[in-house]
């Protein structure tokens, strides 16, 4: 934009990002690592990301330099959200079963509607209540469900509006025993690396389903196989994976229990 005196670049990849940082002044993207950054300069006043999660990117030269870091936190919490729904209702209604008859033509309809769930009253627990989670717990509050949350710096256990009981992180296992939905919506950090393991797994319901839209790395994803398989919870469904992409070979692609 000449008028305004801004030049806009495109910049394709790594390797090119390499050789251009050096003359950018501000910089919009996804990630950087270490190793692109070294090769700035002074120049750079502003890096924008546009995602919530930066974790890989937050390295110790990016962290001491005096570049601004920014990130897009609040824009997905209306789709994901909307996204986090659809999956509770998909594992409920059991529209993967409709699927099945559908493609199969075999009428299964009796069975169907005994293993079907209304969410009336059931009870959603939502590890991290960011904008996502509050976007979250609205929804289900919409549904008629009880919501249980938690979030990292809170101290004590309140009642607000969109969530019955907002509880301190130490309370957790409650939050695990409690849940019908455990929806898993915080940030990953080194606290929250691995924090679902098996242990988690087996204070839950075993008519629960775990929700992942956060990070894979949260979950210990091979205790959450042995759990899906051994019928400990009922079911899940996941956004994220320790590996993306989902290697073929995963046990969870031969699991139905998964979405």
């Amino acid at each position: 934009d000449s008028k305004n005196g801004l030049e806009f670049f495109h910049i394709g990849d790594d390797n090119d990002l390499k050789i251009q940082i050096k003359d950018l002044d501000i910089l919009a993207t996804y990630s950087i690592t270490e190793n692109v950054f070294s090769n700035k300069s002074d120049k750079l006043k502003w890096i924008h990301f546009g995602v919530a999660g930066i974790e890989q990117s937050l390295f110790p030269s990016i962290l001491k330099s005096k570049t601004i870091i920014t990130n897009a936190s609040g824009v997905h919490a209306s789709p994901v959200s909307e996204f986090t729904m659809g999956m509770i209702l998909y594992l409920s209604k059991q529209f993967g079963g409709c699927e099945v008859y559908k493609n199969s033509g075999d009428w299964t309809q009796w069975e169907l509607a005994r293993k079907t769930i209304q969410l009336k009253g059931k009870i959603v627990g939502i590890i991290g209540f960011g904008d996502i989670g509050k976007a979250i717990a609205k929804k289900a509050k919409a549904f008629d469900m009880k919501v249980i949350a938690t979030r990292r710096l809170q101290k004590k256990i309140e009642k607000k509006k969109i969530v019955d009981e907002l509880i301190p992180l130490s309370n957790l296992d409650y939050l695990l025993a409690e849940s019908d939905y455990v929806v898993i919506a915080c940030p990953l950090t080194p606290l929250t690396m691995g924090m679902i393991g098996g242990n988690e797994l087996a204070k839950m319901k075993s008519s629960a389903f775990i929700i992942n839209i956060a990070r894979g790395a949260i979950i210990d994803e091979s205790a959450l196989i042995n759990s899906l398989q051994q019928k400990q919870i009922t079911g899940a469904g996941l956004d994220v994976f320790s590996a993306e992409p989902l290697d073929k070979d995963n046990q969870l692609f031969k699991l139905d229990n998964v979405f």
